[in-house]
């Protein structure tokens, strides 16, 4: 506990919600159905071994620890279902040590009800086994890996290395590692005469594991065959569309699912967004116009051409398309205006720049899956990632502007309400 949580967190209030979240967590998979999905369809008919492993890297995947775990767990339901509910009920607690403010540390219950705005259900689209082994344990595993480089000592190198060589086989999460650990060796270089040869070491040596998985992925033969594979299942011209065309689908896909139809994270970080620029209303008046279209986007899109589903799929006859295309030009001007806002929602200028960078690494990182035909084969799963993201902007948010400390925190709870609602019963 004591690598999770300060002493400051320790409020009876945190420790309530903390046990009722681990409540509903084992409530949650006491009842999950675990006779679908790849791991019953495929993984549960072979073992672990090494040449099966390696056969799936050069034929399908490069997830090769991801996919090693997933077959030792196929056969044995009862001990996925325990790790599984360990894993979702520490995962609030690894997102709260990311934060050392105390406005966010003595009021650690918020972290657990943001988490559970996110639609959980996404993680049972290729059955609930195989995709939070592939998804949900990984972030998990990213999370744990950023708690403990803040202060690599001792034996704390050996967890650290294991979380984050298993984080990094995920594709997405690699890539988002790779930044954030290019991003923290690039500020300790500018301040080397600051650093102490821990806290290089604490810098370099993640940065050198998420570069070393990143090369694994992209000179995987099996991501190559499943590309292929892919194509021909599910977007037979996809190879032959431009790379601009393939980025723009991720971007189209990405933005529609956010901003052009009811997603309940995204509506929840539109109302803390418009909420902390209200209270900011007498230095910038002007600073609430991206905040208001963010929450509006959604029914305002239904007075707008185009498309307004994010299961569209995008064919080279639509690519043409002006009415696809003033969708493109609207969402460029909605993420760019959420940007600067962002970063204009600090004080100090390098919580904005963070603030604004993790948006754009959220969002990137959804955008990049367009290079691939897989965006049209992994549903709404692969959103996982951005989501948190929002929920991480979301805490920050709150922290920056003492949402839980002053008159707008009982409308910020009643708003909270009104959106997760709006979103249920749409």
């Amino acid at each position: 506990m004591k690598l999770l949580l300060s002493r400051e967190s320790l409020t009876p209030l945190s420790l309530t919600f903390a046990a009722i979240f681990f409540v509903w967590a084992g409530w949650f998979n006491y009842h999950l159905d675990l006779s679908f999905g790849d791991s019953v369809n495929y993984f549960c008919k072979y073992t672990a071994t090494l040449q099966f492993l390696l056969e799936r890297y050069n034929t399908w995947s490069s997830r090769f620890f991801i996919e090693a775990l997933l077959t030792s767990l196929a056969r044995h339901d009862t001990l996925f279902l325990v790790l599984n509910t360990l894993v979702m009920a520490i995962t609030p607690l690894l997102l709260l040590t990311l934060f050392t403010t105390k406005q966010i540390r003595n009021h650690a219950w918020v972290v657990f009800a943001l988490i559970s705005f996110y639609p959980i259900g996404d993680m049972g689209t290729a059955g609930w086994r195989a995709t939070m082994i592939n998804y949900y344990w990984p972030l998990a595993a990213g999370l744990f890996a950023l708690r403990l480089c803040t202060t690599p000592c001792g034996l704390r190198w050996i967890p650290l290395c294991i979380a984050l060589i298993f984080a990094c086989n995920h594709e997405q999460l690699c890539f988002i590692l790779c930044t954030v650990f290019t991003v923290n060796a690039a500020v300790k270089l500018h301040r080397r005469q600051d650093a102490r040869p821990v806290e290089w070491l604490a810098a370099l040596i993640p940065l050198l594991l998420c570069l070393l998985s990143m090369s694994v992925i992209l000179v995987s033969p099996g991501n190559a065959h499943r590309q292929l594979i892919s194509t021909i299942e599910f977007y037979p011209g996809f190879l032959d569309l431009p790379l601009f065309y393939r980025a723009f689908l991720g971007f189209e896909s990405t933005c529609s699912h956010y901003f052009y139809a009811p997603q309940q994270v995204f509506l929840l970080f539109a109302v803390i967004f418009l909420i902390c620029a209200l209270t900011r209303w007498k230095e910038n008046h002007r600073d609430i116009l991206f905040p208001l279209l963010a929450l509006l986007i959604q029914p305002l899109s239904q007075l707008l051409p185009g498309h307004t589903s994010p299961e569209d799929l995008i064919t080279p006859d639509t690519l043409t398309s002006l009415r696809l295309w003033g969708h493109f030009f609207f969402s460029i001007v909605l993420c760019l205006g959420i940007t600067r806002t962002l970063f204009r929602s600090f004080r100090e200028q390098t919580q904005g720049l963070a603030a604004a960078g993790i948006f754009a690494l959220g969002m990137v990182t959804r955008f990049m899956l367009g290079l691939s035909p897989s965006i049209f084969a992994s549903s709404t799963r692969t959103f996982i990632f951005t989501d948190f993201t929002f929920i991480l902007l979301s805490l920050m948010l709150i922290s920056e502007h003492n949402l839980l400390e002053n008159k707008w925190a009982e409308r910020m709870s009643w708003l909270f309400c009104a959106a997760y609602m709006t979103t249920r019963f749409h």
